[in-house]
């Protein structure tokens, strides 16, 4: 998956604002689904790791949910887990460990 594809995907087709963040997080979400399929693509990615990396770098682009928030002695709590709807995209690429 190139920058491109990337950007074409993500609807970025036409801007080259977000380009230095996008280049810097490919690599590594295309590492991150490597990592949780226990498989490496190679050169060329399967349809669902390119769904999974397009939707894990929006994610990422938003601000971190906040999941809870204390008030005493103040405490907050952010969501940085990507949600079961992008981590989907793997379940059909991950390699089953058998102990």
């Amino acid at each position: 998956m190139d920058l491109q594809s990337l950007k074409n995907m993500m609807g970025y087709a036409n801007t080259d604002k977000h380009d230095p963040y996008l280049i810097e997080m490919l690599p590594v979400m295309i590492e991150h689904a490597e990592g949780q399929c226990r498989t490496s693509f190679g050169d060329e990615l399967p349809g669902g790791v390119k769904l999974f990396v397009v939707n894990a770098i929006k994610f990422n682009m938003n601000p971190p949910g906040l999941k809870s928030r204390s008030m005493g002695e103040v405490s907050y709590s952010y969501n940085t887990d990507f949600p079961p709807n992008i981590m989907r995209y793997l379940a059909p690429y991950k390699k089953v460990r058998i102990r």
